[in-house]
């Protein structure tokens, strides 16, 4: 009997240092591979998470916290379905890139929001200081977020790049807003012929503060076609789960049999045209 336990221990020694070795010939093969991966994600977040959304800079504490809750996650809904831990795999996967794309979109609503009071402060300033680079400095230190940051960001690649042209066309580039192109095209102009550039920086936040007052009132208009919109296309989840409540054995039928299954099938194919148009819709800009 002691014989045989001996040989059990002895047995999981050994298998663990299997396992381990396995860990460990593995990590030598695949290293390579991953420091690869782990820089080119590296330099994914600081391009688009830290310079663009202003996320902390340690991006091994981001990587760590978001793997872990993946983790978790996957766990969490292994011990339910198996489908289920796939999807989160899946979704962990696209989630940052569709996180950063809308954080980038309600960020740059907000520029867009307060860019006629900074063009004013940036107005009175180049004014008073008759230099509209360093009148940027100054309206950076009091500017709203995020257009503090955007500011401040224009004067330090100023003094590394030693072109004010270069630093406002990165920002461009970087922010993609229409308003902000007509901006930097006016303050290229003045730094370079020269001109009254804070008479035409305080005519411009005067024509943006009357397109935002023209595109308020727009969204008021089409706010309860878009709720009703939105309402048709979650319509059909809510009938079915009534349903499955109600009675599971008529879903049952339905995905079970030919004619209900060529009804679902009908179905998913209006349910996703009518998505693909009200999406396509709703990127239609008035």
């Amino acid at each position: 009997m002691e014989l045989l336990q001996s040989s059990n221990i002895l047995l999981a020694l050994m298998m663990c240092v299997g396992v381990i070795a396995f860990m460990i010939g593995m990590w030598f093969e695949t290293k390579d591979k991953l420091y690869e991966i782990h820089a080119s994600l590296s330099e994914y977040y600081r391009d688009k998470f830290v310079l663009e959304l202003q996320f902390p800079e340690d991006q091994n504490r981001v990587f760590l916290m978001y793997g872990i809750a993946v983790l978790l996650l996957f766990l969490l809904f292994l011990m339910l379905s198996p489908i289920l831990a796939i999807i989160v795999l899946v979704g962990a996967y696209f989630f940052p890139n569709q996180y950063f794309n809308y954080q980038k979109i309600q960020r740059l609503k907000k520029i867009d929001s307060v860019l006629p009071n900074v063009l004013q402060q940036l107005a009175a300033n180049t004014k008073n200081t008759g230099s509209i680079t360093m009148a940027l400095r100054e309206v950076s230190q009091t500017a709203p977020k995020p257009m503090d940051y955007e500011l401040a960001l224009i004067g330090r690649q100023e003094q590394e790049l030693k072109s004010f042209t270069k630093a406002l066309n990165n920002t461009r580039e970087r922010l993609d807003s229409r308003w902000f192109d007509i901006v930097s095209a006016v303050m290229i102009t003045a730094d370079e012929k020269g001109g009254r550039a804070s008479e035409a920086l305080d005519n411009l936040s005067k024509v943006f503060i009357q397109l935002i007052r023209m595109q308020t009132k727009i969204d008021t208009a089409t706010s309860q076609g878009r709720m009703s919109m939105k309402l048709m296309l979650a319509m059909p989840f809510v009938v079915i789960g009534i349903v499955y409540a109600v009675d599971p054995d008529l879903m049952k039928l339905a995905s079970e049999t030919k004619a209900g299954k060529i009804t679902l099938g009908i179905a998913a194919f209006f349910y996703f045209l009518s998505l693909s148009l009200a999406i396509w819709l709703s990127k239609v800009e008035i």
